[in-house]
């Protein structure tokens, strides 16, 4: 049961909006446990730039290749989730809506995904890259599964968030590195 929602609204005259500019890294090959610096220029409605940074932590499980590093607001993110997902989401329980809710990206902070080109599938809205060609078979073979399965060839590998700023953000840009033994 909801008892209270508290809600802060703050309405200001002016469009406070931050574009992506560019983004790039310290490193343009990783291995993996490796940290690297990424930096993201935002640009105002009035021109002022601002850099924002960040470390990303390369996972233990990355293998050799090329990676795409993806920096976006929380709405292009959810975009592409939706797109390569091949639909959208639909809760079917109040706990599941929660949780999206909950998982919701916000609109004052940038998002840093590590992806590569490989088979995994998003079953409830979670992301499983990766998996195990027999796992691949016994999920792609279920027909009772298809409902609750969507198969995708971009498999995050990792996710973070970045602090937020004082406006709203807009826009997406992508790197590739490439992951080294």
């Amino acid at each position: 049961d909801i008892h209270d929602i508290h809600l802060k609204i703050v309405s200001t005259d002016r469009r406070m909006v931050q574009e992506v500019e560019e983004v790039w890294g310290s490193k343009r090959a990783v291995k993996p446990g490796d940290r690297m610096q990424l930096a993201v220029m935002l640009r105002g409605q009035d021109g002022k730039e601002t850099l924002q940074k960040t470390t990303v932590e390369i996972p233990a499980s990355v293998t050799p290749g090329p990676l795409t590093i993806s920096v976006a607001d929380g709405v292009s993110m959810d975009r592409q989730d939706v797109g390569r997902n091949g639909r959208a989401f639909a809760p079917k329980n109040p706990q599941q809506l929660i949780r999206a809710i909950n998982k919701s990206r916000r609109n004052n902070r940038l998002y840093v995904r590590l992806a590569r080109i490989e088979p995994g599938f998003v079953l409830q809205g979670e992301n499983f890259p990766s998996l195990p060609p027999s796992v691949v078979r016994a999920l792609s073979g279920d027909p009772s599964a298809s409902t609750n399965i969507s198969p995708t060839l971009l498999s995050t590998i990792a996710e973070y968030e970045m602090d937020p700023v004082p406006s709203v953000v807009s826009g997406s840009k992508s790197i590739i590195v490439t992951g080294k033994d």
